[in-house]
C-alpha cells in the first residue's frame, strides 16, 4: 500500500513539473510516446495550463483581440473575420481595442450606413491580405466584390486568408484580380518585401525607398481601373476603396469614366501633390464631395488641396504617415 501511494504522488509529483516547465515536458515527449492514452491527461493540463498562461499575458499587455491558434497559423478575430498573424504583426499592435475595432472596415462600413449607402457593388483596390474585403463579404454578404491585389506575396497571403474564411462559413462573393492599376494596359514594376506598402512608384516620390539598401521589384500586369471594372463585369460601383501607395492620381480618367458613388483615398506622403490636386478637382468637377476620415465635410476643393499641402509638409517632417478621405458623389 505504501509503495502504491508513493508511486502515485511521484506520478503526481512529476505531472505537476512537466505541466509548468516547458523544457521538461518536452524532454518527457521526447522518451515517452506523446501519443499514448496513458498520457491524455497530462497533455489535457499542459494544454489548459498554456491557454491560460496565455489570457494572463494578454490581459497584463492589454490586448483584447481574440486568437485562433492551428498547428501552424495564429489567426486574429479581425471584426468577425480571422487574418494570418504569420504574416504581419500589425493585427498584434492594438492594445486597448476589442476585436470588432481592428478592423478598418467598421468605420468604413460606419460611414457608408451614416450616409445611407449600402453596398451592393464594391472594388477594393490594393487590397492587400484581405482585411477590408472580407470583412465586407462578412457583413455584406449580398455585395457583389472585387478584390484587386498586384503584389504576389499580398495577394497569396489574401488567397490564404480568403480560403481560411471560407472554411468558416464564409459566403465566396469576391472576384480577385492579380494585377496593378494604373494609367495604361501592359507591365509595371511593383516594389517587394514592403508588404502594405508596396508600390509602383520607384522613384524620389516613394518615401520608402532612401530608408532601403536596395530595392527589390517584381513585374506584373496592369490596367486602367476601368477596363478591369468592365472586364469583370461590374457595371456600376458603389464603393471603392484606393490605397496604391502613390499611384492614386494615375487613376484620374478611369474613376471619372466609373464614377463610383462613395470612394475612400489614401493619400499617399510622397511629397508631390500635384497628380493628387488634378485628381480632386476633377472629382468636384463631376459632382464630388469631400470629408475628412472623420466624416467631417471639406467646403469646397480648395479646402481640401490646402489640407493636403499642409499634410504633405508635416509627413515630411515625419509626424504623420498620410491623409485619408472620402468622396462622394452627389446625385441632383
Amino acid at each position: 500500500m505504501f509503495n502504491k501511494i508513493s508511486h502515485m504522488l511521484k506520478s503526481e509529483i512529476l505531472d505537476r513539473l512537466l505541466v509548468r516547465s516547458t523544457i521538461l515536458t518536452n524532454i518527457f515527449f521526447l522518451i515517452s510516446d506523446s501519443g499514448s492514452p496513458k498520457n491524455r491527461f497530462l497533455r489535457v493540463q499542459i494544454i489548459n495550463r498554456a491557454v491560460e498562461q496565455l489570457r494572463r499575458k494578454n490581459r497584463s499587455i492589454k490586448f483584447l483581440g481574440n486568437l485562433l491558434i492551428t498547428p501552424d497559423v495564429t489567426y486574429i478575430d479581425a471584426g468577425g473575420i480571422f487574418l494570418n498573424t504569420n504574416f504581419t504583426n500589425r493585427y498584434l499592435k492594438t492594445p486597448k481595442k476589442n476585436s470588432s475595432e481592428i478592423n478598418e472596415g467598421k468605420d468604413l462600413a460606419s460611414f457608408l450606413e451614416n450616409n445611407k449607402i449600402i453596398p451592393k457593388t464594391f472594388v477594393d483596390v490594393g487590397a492587400n491580405v484581405g482585411e477590408i474585403t472580407l470583412y465586407f463579404a462578412k457583413h455584406f454578404p449580398k455585395c457583389d466584390i472585387l478584390a484587386i491585389e498586384p503584389s504576389t506575396e499580398n495577394y497569396n497571403n489574401f488567397l490564404h486568408n480568403y480560403e481560411f474564411n471560407q472554411k468558416l462559413g464564409l459566403r465566396s462573393n469576391i472576384k480577385l484580380a492579380k494585377l496593378a492599376v494604373s494609367d495604361h494596359s501592359g507591365k509595371v514594376d511593383i516594389t517587394v518585401d514592403q508588404r502594405g506598402e508596396n508600390s509602383i512608384i520607384i522613384d524620389k516620390r516613394n518615401p520608402q525607398l532612401p530608408k532601403l539598401k536596395s530595392v527589390k521589384t517584381e513585374q506584373v500586369p496592369c490596367d486602367r481601373i476601368d477596363s478591369v471594372i468592365n472586364k469583370y463585369g461590374f457595371k456600376t460601383v458603389d464603393f471603392m476603396k484606393i490605397d496604391i501607395e502613390g499611384a492614386e492620381p494615375y487613376l484620374k480618367e478611369g474613376l471619372i469614366k466609373i464614377l463610383p458613388v462613395a470612394m475612400f483615398m489614401e493619400i499617399s506622403n510622397s511629397g508631390d501633390t500635384s497628380g493628387y490636386e488634378d485628381l480632386i478637382n476633377e472629382l468636384y468637377l463631376n459632382g464630388y464631395e469631400s470629408f475628412n476620415i472623420n466624416g467631417v465635410p471639406f467646403e469646397n476643393q480648395l479646402e481640401l488641396i490646402n489640407h493636403l499641402r499642409q499634410t504633405v509638409s508635416t509627413i515630411e517632417r515625419g509626424t504623420i504617415a498620410g491623409l485619408d478621405c472620402w468622396f462622394i458623389r452627389q446625385v441632383k
